[in-house]
């Protein structure tokens, strides 16, 4: 299992991912055995061998997640590496897993402030994503933003109208990064002087705070002050 945005307490996180590298040592180890003694063929082993090895990615990527959330980003770029490689050697550059893996080395460079970075990452993935038809509103939520932070506002736009697009095809507003997605474009609206555009934005999300939270809620209208 990929983590994403939940973790486990860190002990526990921690003990996941080191038993998943030991049972895939084991797991190598053992297979080699079962080919030397003549038990099994190695064709027969090697979609549990293949699928072990992309374990393996999930861990690497699993520890970099951590890594990062400590603070640690050049560690997580480079376990995020680490399992990139292995996806490109185990399926080629056109899969899911590898696109994510950009995903997050790309968000990561955006930790660190590399905004340029964080472009070419996930204009990588994305261009992976349209190419199997996965592609998705949090890919495009996330290059909008990281347009918007580099002041190119055209192409922060058309990312975040994608984003949208998306999100409409796929649980409308109740898609959980809906509101993200619709704020981000009320900002492009207010750098581009389009102030119509952007309360009609706005008033979107105050529509959406009160369906989801209702008026009394103490979060209800917080997106105005963001």
């Amino acid at each position: 299992m990929v983590l994403a945005e939940h973790f486990l307490p860190d002990a526990q996180r921690f003990g996941k991912i080191v038993f998943g590298l030991i049972k895939f040592t084991q797991t190598c180890s053992q297979c080699s055995q079962a080919i030397d003694e003549g038990r099994v063929s190695a064709g027969k082993l090697s979609s549990q061998l293949l699928q072990r090895h992309l374990d393996f990615a999930t861990a690497y990527n699993n520890y970099a997640l951590i890594e990062k959330r400590r603070g640690n980003l050049e560690v997580a770029i480079e376990n995020y590496r680490s399992a990139l490689e292995i996806a490109e050697q185990n399926g080629g550059k056109s899969n899911a897993q590898y696109a994510m893996y950009l995903n997050n080395i790309g968000m990561t460079y955006k930790a660190m402030g590399l905004d340029s970075m964080c472009k070419t990452y996930l204009e990588q993935s994305l261009l992976i994503e349209q190419q199997t038809g996965t592609e998705s509103a949090v890919l495009h939520g996330n290059l909008g933003f990281v347009y918007l932070r580099l002041q190119n506002l055209l192409e922060a736009e058309k990312h975040f109208s994608r984003a949208i697009e998306i999100c409409n095809q796929k649980g409308g507003k109740s898609n959980p990064v809906y509101g993200t997605i619709v704020f981000g474009q009320a900002k492009v609206m207010h750098s581009l002087q389009q102030f119509d555009d952007e309360e009609k934005l706005l008033l979107q999300l105050i529509d959406l705070d009160q369906k989801q939270i209702g008026v009394e809620h103490v979060n209800y209208g917080k997106t105005l002050f963001q």
